[in-house]
């Protein structure tokens, strides 16, 4: 409850400070932008009618399913390629965004409102930029599992003691996708698929989402999942009786996934389009996100974490996969995915 306050407070201030009539910004502009966004509608919206009320430009957002998400969006930006509609991608994770450059799809845009995000969180040629992460995590159920037990290896979770006890999304789409195609760069194509066929021979309980997987964990149905910091936040806020445990990697680090946009080649409104993207990933909208019950992380310093659940610095030691090269295992991935994790 806390924290939606927080995030309602938030959001006001930011309408409420854009509605003043700042020179050279609040009035001018106009028309409208379509932004594919993967970020929840609760999460985004508010943001989009921010822009709207400092702009004048109408934000129209396009979703789609939480299993589906930032592929499903994808998939729709490569089907319309001979014709676009969408101006801006606003992906929750990074692989897509760097499939949609690898296509051709996207076209380079240095927004002067990125110049205090760390290059790590940029493309080189500027296709696309993050901001607002989140972290790949364990989630436990403090009534189902101690803390001592879990290993920082997650392939330790498919040991005989985890037997039906774990929680994972179905790795086709969003972050457990990214998180697969980076770890079969650093492991190795054989040693990833080793990993997730012991998981299904250990029972594992393949959800349809992070967010299901969580749900699961926090019901006590399983006693922990691999999940995102944002779906923690969001059953916690409930009173479940979860904790985080970190890291998450064999490297000891935390996996950190940023939400990222880039600008649609051939977009209709591309004046439009490059307004959105230099708002989205302003410190003032990072946050916002970082203050609402989803807990986006900052990846620009001097944003003050104070009252925020996670930060970079208190993630400890994190790593940021090089997407360009897990973007390159998703081609072969997802269909073995599909074929040796789904089929009976």
């Amino acid at each position: 409850m806390r924290q939606a306050i927080i995030f309602f407070v938030c959001v006001v201030l930011l309408i409420g400070a854009v509605s003043c009539r700042r020179a050279g910004v609040t009035g001018q502009g106009g028309g409208e932008v379509v932004v594919y966004t993967a970020l929840d509608d609760v999460f985004s919206r508010p943001i989009l009618d921010a822009f709207q009320k400092k702009t004048g430009i109408i934000a129209r957002p396009v979703f789609d399913t939480e299993a589906a998400k930032t592929a499903g969006l994808a998939a729709r930006i490569v089907a319309e390629k001979d014709s676009p509609r969408c101006d801006v991608f606003w992906s929750n994770e990074a692989m897509h965004s760097v499939r949609l450059k690898a296509f051709g799809l996207t076209r380079p845009y240095d927004s002067p409102t990125a110049s205090d995000i760390p290059e790590v969180f940029r493309d080189s040629e500027r296709h696309w930029t993050g901001f607002a992460a989140r972290a790949r995590v364990i989630v436990f159920n403090t009534q189902k599992a101690q803390r001592a037990e879990i290993p920082a290896d997650i392939r330790k979770l498919a040991e005989p003691q985890w037997r039906g006890r774990l929680a994972i999304a179905v790795p086709l789409f969003g972050t457990t996708s990214s998180q697969c195609c980076a770890l079969a760069h650093d492991w190795g194509e054989e040693e990833l698929k080793k990993f997730l066929l012991a998981l299904k021979a250990n029972d594992t309980v393949f959800a349809t989402g992070n967010g299901h997987a969580c749900r699961l964990t926090a019901a006590g149905d399983v006693a922990l999942c691999l999940t995102d910091t944002d779906d923690y936040l969001v059953e916690k806020a409930k009173g479940a009786p979860i904790e985080v445990f970190l890291p998450l990697t064999a490297g000891a680090e935390t996996m950190v996934i940023p939400n990222t946009v880039c600008v649609i080649k051939g977009a209709p409104h591309p004046a439009q389009a490059e307004k959105l993207v230099d708002y989205l990933i302003s410190a003032e909208v990072e946050r916002a996100l970082a203050l609402c019950p989803s807990g986006q992380i900052p990846v620009r310093s001097g944003i003050d974490s104070s009252e925020m659940p996670f930060s970079l610095s208190r993630l400890g030691k994190w790593t940021h996969p090089d997407w360009n090269k897990a973007a390159a295992q998703y081609e072969w991935f997802t269909p073995w995915a599909r074929e040796n994790l789904l089929a009976r």
